[in-house]
C-alpha cells in the first residue's frame, strides 16, 4: 500500500507574490510570523544558491501523547514555480515525497501539493490515516500562506492588509 495526498488551494494574490511569500516564509524571511509551521521546525542548513533548504522537526504531541520527529530537504525552482521535498530520519515511513507547483495569471494563483509516501510496517498511522493527517496539515500550510500572499497585496495596494481600507 502507499498514502496519495493532492490538495490545491487559490490565492487572491499574484503568481509572483504567492511564490515570494511562500519562499520568504521557508526560508526565514519577514513572513515568518505567520502560522504555516509549528515551532519544531528547526532550519538545519540553508543554500540559497542551490534553493535548497534541510529542516529537523519535532511534531508536537498528538492525541496519544507521541511526537514525531525527521528531516525534510526541500529545493524550489523558481523559473518553473516549483519545489520537491522528501522526508526521512523517522522509522515510520519507508518514504516520503512532496511536490508543490504555483500556477496562476493576473491576480490569481493555485498552489498544489502532492505528497507520496508509505508508512513501514509497526507504524502507529495507517496510510489512509496519514493520508487525513497530512491533507489536514497541507491544507491549513497552504491557505497559511494564501492569506499571508492576500495581506500582502492588501498592504501594498491600500495600506491595511487586514481591511483592504486605508491605514487606521
Amino acid at each position: 500500500m502507499a498514502g496519495h495526498v493532492d490538495v490545491r488551494v487559490k490565492v487572491a494574490a499574484s503568481l509572483d507574490e504567492t511564490w515570494r511569500i511562500a519562499n520568504e516564509t521557508e526560508t526565514g524571511g519577514s513572513a515568518t510570523a505567520d502560522d504555516r509551521h509549528s515551532p519544531g521546525h528547526e532550519i538545519v542548513s540553508w543554500d540559497p544558491k542551490k534553493n535548497r533548504i534541510i529542516y529537523h522537526i519535532t511534531t508536537a504531541p498528538d492525541s496519544g501523547g507521541r511526537t514525531w520527529s525527521y528531516y525534510v530537504e526541500r529545493t524550489a525552482d523558481s523559473a518553473s514555480k516549483t519545489a520537491y521535498a522528501r522526508r526521512w530520519g523517522n522509522e515510520n515511513f519507508t518514504y516520503s515525497y512532496a511536490f508543490w507547483q504555483y500556477t496562476g495569471s493576473g491576480s490569481g494563483s493555485e498552489i498544489r501539493c502532492v505528497c507520496d509516501f508509505e508508512m513501514a510496517p509497526g507504524s502507529p498511522m495507517s496510510d489512509r490515516d496519514m493520508e487525513v493527517f497530512m491533507e489536514r496539515g497541507t491544507r491549513a500550510a497552504m491557505e497559511s500562506t494564501a492569506r499571508a500572499a492576500t495581506a500582502a497585496v492588501r498592504a501594498a495596494t491600500t495600506g491595511d492588509p487586514v481591511t483592504g481600507g486605508p491605514p487606521r
